[in-house]
């Protein structure tokens, strides 16, 4: 596959599906199929696993360069059809801009594919398509990992036998209607055990959800699911199993461990309509807000194997931080609120299609160059444009660092970025934005503290979660998110949790690699930190770390 150097515009696919335009950017090297799949639009009828043998996903190529037609094609279409650009979407994989019918489509998906680049590492054997052979109907065991986030659930299915992934599904956490945040939640779940027993089934049914989604298109016999393995943040967890989460509003148990694991997991199974056999695991949290995913976290990325002073810092609606300073884990949690994902900004939305991703500006103009996920019209911003916006702000003299607008460009309390599609940032933009930033950074400060270390000693950052895929390193260090290091020394890495929760489902759930971790971790109560009042003022200034006024 040819790699894009940054700055290369991605190639698009094209297509109208119910009188409405769609343009998707896709890395070269990869089906149409995939393509249509990163989407929520699921727009492909599939029988197969995708290896050509149903013959249910054909499109219409109008035009653009594509690869010669596949044997498994030439099964389902005559030579007139392939002559007139008729094809498998699953096996058909476009060069440049191309635009196509859709012949078949379904309705629209709330769970999507997971984008490559949200991976954190690619040794899954992804791309490899099961093979249509005399074994494809003899007994498979199938196994499933969840990262359970506040916002959003990531989930995979793997071929237990093989090692090989089989489908993944990314989408909305459903108890998201109760509030965007973890307290919201928590405080909703403690009023009624109706409540609490709502906010388990709206988590569990979107597992469901996702599990069938993949069974459903992948050709999976449910009751081949035969294990079942979950990561997440303490509260998260607690309110799926319905155990424990009243804890979570107790000060006197944000140092303790906290059971999530539940009462009866089998109702769960029964639920999914997976094997009655199967095996569901929570994999439990470290203690206090500081969960199981960012124990997989640190297994995925290994960062306890680094000789160098390594911080991991995993964004989200609760952000979890681990310092590893070459002979113990030390780990936080912050309470930076769900801005990093679009959400409390005016103009904010999550990391889908339509969201503004990256700015790029000049010194000498206003002009602003917006990069859309999906190639789409911008609808809002997400978090990682709007730390580009911030910067660019800041950098023009707009915007001074306590985060006050000063520019004479500023219409009733408001900057606009983009006027044709009324998208702007306001002050309470910027102020929501400012207190989840200086929460990270009080964070950070205080695993120093205890450490015994300062911003100088650390030589690696590793930036997790969907947050970072789009990160621009530099101008997060501009206004404070990330200690000014060589930012080739930061490494974007996706979504860790997913990946270390998938080591532990190939590894059976091996308990011993999860202590490990446990036992060279010591987690820090940021509520208890002496200096944190002045050093969250601190990391208010739109700064870089560090530096003073």
């Amino acid at each position: 596959m040819r790699q894009r150097k940054e700055g290369d515009l991605m190639p698009i696919l094209s297509f109208v599906q119910e009188e409405k335009q769609h343009q998707i950017p896709f890395e070269i090297g990869v089906t149409i199929r995939e393509i249509l799949d990163t989407t929520q639009l699921m727009a492909t009828i599939v029988g197969c696993r995708g290896n050509g043998a149903c013959g249910l996903c054909m499109v219409h190529i109008k035009a653009g360069e594509v690869n010669e037609p596949h044997p498994n094609e030439r099964v389902h279409l005559s030579q007139n059809q392939i002559n007139q650009g008729i094809r498998l979407a699953c096996q058909t994989k476009p060069f440049q801009n191309v635009r196509i019918e859709l012949l078949y489509s379904v309705f629209e998906s709330n769970w999507r594919s997971i984008p490559d680049n949200e991976y954190f590492f690619d040794t899954s054997n992804k791309d490899q398509p099961f093979k249509n052979n005399k074994t494809e109907n003899q007994r498979k065991s199938y196994g499933v990992s969840v990262d359970l986030g506040t916002t959003n659930i990531s989930l995979t299915v793997w071929d237990m036998e093989k090692k090989i992934r089989v489908a993944d599904r990314q989408g909305l956490n459903g108890q998201y209607c109760f509030g965007s945040d973890v307290m919201t939640r928590l405080t909703a779940a403690c009023k009624s055990v109706e409540n609490a027993q709502k906010l388990g089934m709206a988590a569990r049914n979107s597992i469901g959800e996702a599990i069938w989604d993949i069974a459903s298109r992948e050709f999976i016999d449910l009751e081949q699911i035969e294990q079942v393995i979950i990561v997440g943040n303490t509260s998260m967890l607690t309110l799926l199993s319905e155990k424990n989460y009243e804890l979570m509003l107790n000060p006197e148990f944000w140092e303790k461990e906290i059971d999530c694991q539940p009462e009866d997991s089998k109702s769960w199974g029964e639920l999914w309509k997976i094997s009655p056999k199967a095996t569901i695991e929570v994999v439990q949290p470290l203690a206090g807000f500081v969960g199981s995913d960012l124990i997989a976290g640190v297994l995925a990325t290994q960062i306890m194997d680094q000789l160098d002073v390594t911080l991991l810092i995993d964004f989200g609606t609760n952000t979890e931080i681990a310092l590893w300073d070459s002979n113990k884990l030390w780990v936080t949690s912050a309470a930076g609120g769900p801005a990093f994902e679009g959400c409390g900004i005016s103009c904010g939305m999550h990391a889908k299609p339509g969201a503004i991703f990256k700015i790029a500006w000049t010194d000498a103009q206003a002009d602003y160059h917006f990069e859309v996920i999906g190639a789409a019209e911008p609808r809002g911003i997400c978090g990682s444009g709007m730390v580009d916006a911030i910067a660019a702000l800041v950098n023009q003299g707009k915007l001074n660092a306590n985060g006050k607008f000063l520019s004479h460009d500023i219409t009733e309390g408001s900057f606009v970025l983009d006027e044709k599609h009324k998208i702007s940032i306001n002050n309470h933009d910027i102020d929501v934005f400012q207190r989840a930033k200086a929460a990270v950074g009080t964070g950070i400060d205080c695993l120093l503290d205890n450490a015994g270390m300062n911003l100088a000693n650390i030589k690696k950052i590793v930036v997790c979660g969907a947050f970072g895929v789009f990160l621009n390193v530099e101008n997060a260090q501009k206004i404070g998110l990330l200690p000014e290091i060589a930012p080739q020394n930061v490494i974007l890495a996706g979504d860790t949790a997913l990946a270390g929760c998938e080591m532990l489902l190939l590894n059976g759930n091996d308990i011993d690699l999860v202590k490990n971790i446990k036992s060279k971790a010591e987690l820090i109560n940021l509520a208890n930190y002496p200096e944190f009042y002045n050093v969250f003022l601190e990391n208010l200034f739109l700064k870089p770390m560090g530096e003073q006024i």
